[in-house]
């Protein structure tokens, strides 16, 4: 597996950390980071106030490159969520989700 970058460098990936073909998404641990990357900081804290900012990320419907801003609109448990919901996930109860208001389709 590699992962391509907007200006064409390539690098392969180490490993895969998380998964979900259902859900179209894939996190990847790449081999090496070269100088040039910047890497997204993440936050350090695990609070996750509604209204805080987020983007999404990705290449929804083959378009390459895409982001979208948003915001977080709650925060939910997976005891919280409508009982359909949580038949498809197989979350444990106290399972984090953030609600959020950007664009997020297949891909991103």
């Amino acid at each position: 597996v590699r992962a391509r970058f907007p200006d064409g460098l390539e690098l392969h990936a180490a490993g895969l950390r998380a998964w979900d073909a259902d859900l179209d998404l894939a996190i990847l641990e790449l081999e090496s980071s070269p100088e040039r990357l910047t890497v997204l900081p993440l936050s350090d804290t695990t609070d996750r106030p509604v209204a805080s900012l987020v983007l999404a990320i990705g290449h929804p419907q083959g378009l390459r490159q895409s982001t979208t801003p948003g915001i977080i609109s709650a925060v939910h448990t997976t005891a919280d969520l409508p009982p359909q919901f949580r038949e498809r996930i197989y979350a444990a109860d106290d399972a984090v989700w953030l609600q959020t208001n950007a664009a997020v389709t297949g891909g991103s």
